[in-house]
Parts: structure tokens; sequence; C-alpha cells
């Protein structure tokens, strides 16, 4: 196992230690923090994810943003291992795709190009303070938002979201990894 994997599993480890009631906790001040934060209001087009197992829960801050008339997006992963971002409205069916991950059933013309997003919500099994995001693995989210690399690029506002259990001293940066512009945690907000 190579040292991203290691780190990776024992991110997800302290993940699914968390008991579900202080991960429901968890989640619900993760929310409340990025809802009061300057990203949020400023925001117009926002991508969320539907949770996974014991990842970061956001869909109450999802319908919070319905309401408040933010357009609202979710993943949906291609061919070509990059994600298309979705329009995502209350009542939309999400449906397992072939890797069992949730994702909105969806048209064509629901697609949304993720240049002209405002606010990323990113998930990730590890973090650390310079902004290095360790992600799942599939290197979706680095492939779709390689063009932030360039110096010239600053939308989306890619904002990490887990908990502070997930947190590791360093984290090796790969060339291709897209740095975040903050994380926020259950605890803190972490701008880099």
């Amino acid at each position: 196992m190579n040292p991203r994997q290691q780190l990776r599993s024992q991110c997800r480890a302290a993940r699914r230690a968390l008991p579900l009631l202080e991960r429901r906790a968890a989640s619900e001040a993760i929310c409340r923090r990025l809802r009061a934060s300057p990203f949020y209001w400023r925001a117009r087009h926002i991508a969320f994810f539907w949770p996974m197992g014991p990842e970061v829960d956001l869909r109450a801050l999802l319908c919070s943003a319905l309401r408040h008339g933010k357009h609202c997006y979710l993943p949906v992963m291609r061919q070509d291992g990059g994600l298309y971002f979705v329009r995502y409205r209350e009542g939309d069916p999400i449906v397992p795709n072939a890797q069992r991950i949730p994702e909105p059933h969806y048209r064509p013309q629901d697609r949304f190009p993720a240049t002209q997003l405002d606010l990323v919500c990113v998930p990730l099994a590890g973090f650390d303070r310079l902004g290095t995001r360790l992600g799942m693995g599939g290197g979706y989210y680095d492939r779709t938002f390689a063009f932030r690399l360039a110096p010239d690029m600053r939308k989306p506002r890619l904002v990490g979201v887990a908990f502070a259990c997930q947190e590791l001293p360093s984290i090796p940066r790969e060339s291709w990894d897209v740095p975040l512009e903050a994380l926020i945690t259950e605890r803190e907000i972490i701008t880099f």
C-alpha cells in the first residue's frame, strides 16, 4: 500500500469510528458554519455532494440553499474520469451509479459548467493545514477542477468539508492536486 493509500485508510477509519449521533451533530455544526460564511452568502451557484456512508451530510444546508433561492448542483461521474454538475431541485430522484455512489437522475440540459460555479463543497478523505486535500482515490475532483491550477483562475471557490478527526499533519502534494481555498470542520473554518 502506497503512503497516500495508507493515509486515506487512516482517515476513513477515524471517520467511521465517530458514533452516529456525534457524526450527525458534527454535520449540523459544519452546515451552520458554512451557512454563516461569506463563501455561502456570496455564492449563487453552489455544488454540494450527496453523502455516502459516514461522510459529512450537507443535505440540511442544501435544502436551506434552495429556500434562499440559490442554484444547487450535485456531481455526476463522467466516463472520462471527470464530473458533471447537475442542477438539483428539491425532490429530484437520487440513484446509485455503477460504483454505488448516489447521483441525481438528470437530463443533459441540467448540466452546468464547472467553471461557472461560485462555490464547490468538496468531499475528502483527509486534509492538512496547507490546503492539501486527500481525495477518495479516483481523482474526479482534481481532473474536473484542474483549470483552477492556473494562476488567473479565481472561480469557483473550493471549500473542503470534513470532520476534525480527518486532519493529518501533512499530505504529500502531487502536481495534479488542486488545493482548497478553505476547509470547514465542526470546530473551525480554516482558510489557506
